[in-house]
C-alpha cells in the first residue's frame, strides 16, 4: 500500500492583518526556533490606528475625570439641597457614561496594539519551513497564506487501506 509521511505538528501561518510584506527572513528547508521572527508586514496603518486609539483614550480619561468631579460637586450640593435630585442623577449618569467610554477606549487601545503585533509573524514552535507563499513587496490580506512550518521530530504515516483489509488490521494492528 502507498502512504504519505507527514509531520504530527504542522502550522500553516496566515496573515492576520493587511499590509505589504517588508521582510521574509526564512526560506524553504530553513530550521527555525520557537518564537523566531519569520516575516514582517508593514505596520504603518496599524501604528496609526494604535496612535489614534491612544489619543482617544487620553480624551476619554479626561472626560471621565471631569465627569467624576462634576458628580462629586453635585452630590455634595444635593446633600444640602442646593441642587435638585434630578441634577445629581444626571451628573451620576454622565459620570457612568464617561467611565464606560473610557473603558471602551482602553479596549480599543488593546485591540490596536494586537493589530500592530500581527505585523510580526513568529514561529509557533521549533521546526522547519515547508512552504513559503509570499515575497517581500507583496500585499497581503487577513487569511492569506504566508508560510508553513513543521516539526520533523514527530512523524506519522498515513496509508489508504482497502475496506476489505480494514477489519483484519483492526484485530491485529502489528
Amino acid at each position: 500500500w502507498e502512504g504519505v509521511v507527514e509531520s504530527v505538528r504542522r502550522a500553516d501561518l496566515a496573515a492576520q492583518t493587511a499590509g505589504r510584506v517588508t521582510a521574509v527572513n526564512v526560506d524553504v528547508d530553513d530550521r527555525v526556533a520557537a518564537g523566531q521572527v519569520l516575516l514582517r508586514i508593514s505596520a504603518v496603518e496599524q501604528q496609526a490606528g494604535a496612535n489614534t486609539a491612544r489619543a482617544q483614550l487620553r480624551a476619554a480619561e479626561a472626560a471621565a475625570a471631569e465627569a467624576e468631579q462634576t458628580w462629586r460637586r453635585y452630590a455634595a450640593l444635593g446633600g444640602g439641597q442646593y441642587v435638585s435630585r434630578q441634577q445629581v442623577d444626571q451628573a451620576r449618569a454622565a459620570r457612568d457614561a464617561a467611565a464606560a467610554a473610557r473603558d471602551a477606549a482602553r479596549a480599543q487601545v488593546a485591540q490596536a496594539a494586537q493589530q500592530a503585533d500581527y505585523t510580526v509573524v513568529r514561529a509557533p514552535f521549533a521546526g522547519v519551513v515547508a512552504r513559503r507563499d509570499v515575497e517581500p513587496g507583496e500585499t497581503v490580506a487577513p487569511g492569506m497564506p504566508l508560510l508553513s512550518v513543521y516539526a520533523p521530530g514527530e512523524l506519522r504515516i498515513e496509508v489508504a487501506v482497502p475496506q476489505t483489509r480494514a477489519e483484519a488490521i483492526r484485530r491485529d494492528p502489528r
